[in-house]
């Protein structure tokens, strides 16, 4: 859960997420991957897995599901479409192009049709890393307060929801999701966002 925090320098906008979040103490990485990467091979997951993972974090895209359940996108996407037709799921846009789903009472009906998700030891998390195409170290001389704070933070072990993310964004009024730490210039390129991103991560909870 996040805490209110009043003022929205770039300071404190870093602050705000030493205060969201939690460590991966319990969980190991099982996958890392960039928002953009190859489908997998369809797996035998349900509808009720899809569920469990909207209900964790509403912000979820259909790729993170689908490589956390080892399908293709294209299953995930029919199943969120049909489930929103069917009124167990509600999905609105918001201004920035976000997508937030919420689960209705309705899919209760679906969940007493199928066995018992199978997700209930994986978790889809964020975390603040380098981009791939950025040469150098993960921080520069020139690194921005935020950046610095945020890469302190998840070489502790700090990861974040979606939902954190866009709280985060509503609160301070620009999309921190895109943005990250700011402008960057990528040989002579202005880029809209900094050096780093964010990497979604597949966690596992150690036995």
């Amino acid at each position: 859960m996040c805490k209110n925090v009043l003022h929205f320098g770039e300071y404190q906008t870093a602050d705000m997420f030493e205060h969201c979040g939690h460590l991966r103490t319990g969980y190991s990485v099982f996958d890392r991957f960039p928002l953009s990467f190859a489908e997998a091979p369809a797996g035998k997951a349900t509808k009720a897995d899809i569920l469990e993972l909207i209900k964790r974090d509403p912000f979820v895209t259909p790729e993170a599901i689908a490589t956390a359940l080892n399908v293709k996108r294209e299953w995930v996407s029919r199943n969120i479409a049909e489930m929103i037709k069917g009124g167990a799921i509600t999905q609105t846009v918001k201004s920035d192009g976000n997508i937030n789903r919420v689960i209705e009472p309705s899919a209760d009906e679906i969940l007493k049709r199928l066995p018992p998700p199978k997700v209930t030891d994986i978790l889809l998390r964020y975390s603040y890393q380098k981009r791939a195409e950025a040469s150098g170290p993960d921080l520069l001389p020139t690194s921005r307060p935020f950046c610095v704070k945020l890469v302190g933070l998840e070489k502790e072990g700090r990861v974040y929801t979606r939902a954190d993310i866009e709280k985060i964004s509503a609160r301070v009024g620009y999309n921190v999701f895109l943005r990250t730490g700011g402008f960057w210039n990528n040989a002579g390129t202005v880029e809209i966002h900094c050096r780093h991103y964010w990497m979604t991560e597949i966690l596992i909870k150690e036995k």
